[in-house]
C-alpha cells in the first residue's frame, strides 16, 4: 500500500469510479483514465475496493463489456504498487466503522458507499489540509460526500 498522500492535490476513487476507468468499454472510460490515472493528482482508495473492483469486473467478462478480467485485475494490482498512480488506504477500524455507520443512518448509504465517503473523510482529516476530491458514479454518495465538506466529482 502506498504511504504518502499528497492531499492537498488528492483524489479519492470510489470503486465505480475505478472500474470505469480500467474498462474502456463504457461512456465516459477514456476522460476517467486520464483524470485518475494520467494526471498528477494523487488517487487513493480503500483497501475494501480490491474486493469490490475484483466482483465487477468478473461480472463485466461474463457480461462481454470486458475480454478479460485477470487482465483488469493485474494492471489495477501493478498500479497500486510503490510507485503506482493508485494508493490503496488501510483504515483504522474504529473511526471509519463508526463514521460509516453515521453516514448510513444519515444519508441512507449501502455499507460499501458509507465506508468510501469515511475513508475519504479519515484521509481528509489525517493529512490536516481537508482538501480530497471525491469521484464516484453514484449521485446520492456524491450527495453525501459533498454535504460532509469533500470536494466532489
Amino acid at each position: 500500500m502506498n504511504a504518502q498522500i499528497e492531499s492537498s492535490d488528492a483524489i479519492y476513487a470510489d470503486t465505480s469510479a475505478l472500474v470505469r476507468a480500467y474498462l474502456g468499454t463504457e461512456e465516459g472510460s477514456p476522460a476517467m483514465r486520464e483524470l485518475l490515472l494520467g494526471g498528477t493528482s494523487t488517487v487513493v482508495t480503500s483497501e475494501l475496493t480490491r474486493i469490490e473492483f475484483a466482483g465487477a469486473v468478473v461480472r463485466a467478462e461474463r457480461a462481454r463489456r470486458v475480454s478479460s478480467a485477470a487482465a483488469a485485475l493485474r494492471s489495477f494490482d501493478r498500479h497500486c504498487r510503490k510507485e503506482g498512480p493508485v494508493s490503496l488506504i488501510a483504515f483504522a477500524r474504529d473511526p471509519v466503522v463508526s463514521d460509516a455507520a453515521r453516514l448510513s443512518a444519515t444519508y441512507g448509504l449501502t455499507a460499501m458507499d458509507a465506508i468510501h465517503v469515511a475513508v475519504a473523510l479519515h484521509v481528509s482529516r489525517r493529512e490536516g489540509s481537508g482538501v480530497v476530491r471525491f469521484i464516484t458514479r453514484d449521485a446520492d454518495q456524491s450527495a453525501a460526500a459533498s454535504a460532509e465538506g469533500l470536494a466532489t466529482n
